[in-house]
């Protein structure tokens, strides 16, 4: 079984980007005001690379499939933060979990 940094190389190896993907593994902040849930993780565009950040707290596997939904958008962008799940991210998401999963 793949750990989550060697998951993240093969992402990078098959979709590569025009800069480069960092991942790092943290405590995320809540996401609800409760404070009870946590998010899985996130990604952001800066001028010089993409970062990804993942919730160390969650299961590997759960790590795993947020990696490859926050690769998805650095794959399709951000032309709109209201419509961040498009189709484009959708065909990408899609591409990296044939290749991730089904192999």
């Amino acid at each position: 079984m793949l750990t989550l940094t060697q998951f993240g190389n093969v992402l990078k190896k098959h979709f590569p980007l025009d800069r480069p993907v960092y991942i790092r593994t943290m405590k995320m902040p809540y996401s609800n005001k409760l404070r009870t849930d946590r998010d899985y993780g996130d990604a952001n565009e800066y001028d010089s690379h993409f970062l990804i950040r993942i919730n160390k707290e969650s299961e590997l596997v759960v790590q795993k499939d947020t990696l490859m939904h926050e690769y998805a958008h650095c794959i399709a962008g951000w032309d709109d933060a209201a419509a961040a799940h498009t189709t484009e991210w959708g065909v990408a998401y899609s591409e990296i979990y044939r290749l991730m999963v089904d192999n």
